[in-house]
């Protein structure tokens, strides 16, 4: 077997491999979505908030389907954030 063979047999060994973990990842989504569909507007920024991967991924992906912007999202986050980081500092000042 030549060297490009053995090269061609991993790329596609590797592609397939990718493939199957996109796929999985989709119906993780998928399920997630399905199961988030009922929540409110806040419940699924905590989730984006304190989540990873597809429970995060779907819960942003909601939010869009009901015309959230990414850049809104991103916003009400940071000022979530803001406002956490102010009531700490107020309590420390006393």
């Amino acid at each position: 077997m030549s060297f490009w063979n053995a090269v061609g047999k991993v790329v596609v060994s590797i592609g397939k491999a990718l493939f199957e973990e996109v796929k999985k990842n989709a119906e993780e989504v998928k399920k997630y979505k399905s199961q988030y569909a009922g929540k409110d507007d806040q419940a699924l920024l905590k989730i984006i908030k304190n989540e990873i991967g597809a429970k995060r991924l779907a819960a942003f992906s909601l939010l869009k389907s009901r015309g959230w912007e990414s850049d809104d999202i991103k916003t009400v986050l940071d000022l979530e954030k803001d406002l956490a980081d102010f009531e700490k500092m107020s309590k420390e000042i006393g």
